[in-house]
């Protein structure tokens, strides 16, 4: 199993493969690289990451289909990640205003 592998089996929203890649790169993850439980922390916090962009991303509507998550949900699995690794919530952000 590669690591992006292991991501997308723990990911319980929809997400685009073309996201998961950008962000394996944003984030220096070779996706291809093989996956074991040593692993575990950086494959947590990069779904962490994860949830926070989808969080903040506009739900979407084509014609009769949509997708709208629910955002606390995603918010609160990226808290509970950090909360699991001693990891400050607010380390690292500047802001959380919406981008559109």
């Amino acid at each position: 199993m590669t690591k992006r592998e292991a991501l997308q089996a723990i990911i319980t929203f929809e997400c685009s493969a073309n996201l998961i890649e950008k962000a394996l790169i944003d984030s220096n993850v070779d996706g291809d690289e093989y996956y074991d439980s040593t692993c575990k922390k950086e494959i947590d916090l990069f779904l962490a990451e994860l949830c926070f962009i989808v969080a903040n991303s506009p739900d979407w509507t084509e014609g009769n289909s949509s997708i709208q998550l629910d955002r606390q949900v995603l918010l609160n699995t990226r808290s509970s990640i950090f909360k699991k690794y001693g990891i400050e919530e607010n380390e690292g952000i500047i802001s959380c205003d919406p981008v559109w």
